[in-house]
């Protein structure tokens, strides 16, 4: 199964903070989303062939991002693959040791593809993304 690289997640408890910091190294925002489900709103920033930043911050205390704010305040907290099966994907990371800490869900700022998250102490927070299917 190939895991390719999407985004670094970066938690803020300042999104517009944060993304001006970004701005101010050259990369430029995209369009803004409130995920409803996940509790967050989230501003992707580009910047040429660098990696692709998803900013984060939660707009709800029972957002799961909101502990993950608790405990770094600041700073990159997951890395996100996009995987041609999510389910095969899932199972696979689960057989490496990896704990599921939520279920597939459908993701606003990826028009509805579902995601899931699973963590592990050798990995830390991984998101994996189902690839569009065309």
């Amino acid at each position: 199964m190939k895991f390719e690289f999407h985004h670094i997640g970066v938690i803020s408890g300042d999104l517009k903070k944060s993304r001006q910091f970004y701005e101010s190294l050259g990369y430029e925002a995209a369009k803004t989303f409130i995920d409803p489900l996940q509790m967050v709103e989230i501003v992707f920033m580009n910047r040429g062939q660098d990696p692709l930043i998803e900013l984060v911050t939660p707009t709800s205390p029972e957002s799961p991002a909101q502990s993950w704010l608790e405990r770094l305040k600041i700073g990159p907290y997951h890395i996100c693959y996009e995987v041609e099966n999510l389910d095969q994907a899932i199972l696979e990371l689960r057989k490496s040791g990896l704990t599921t800490a939520s279920k597939p869900q459908p993701a606003v700022a990826f028009s509805g593809r579902p995601v899931s998250f699973l963590w592990s102490l050798k990995s830390g927070l991984i998101e994996v993304l189902q690839k569009k299917i065309y």
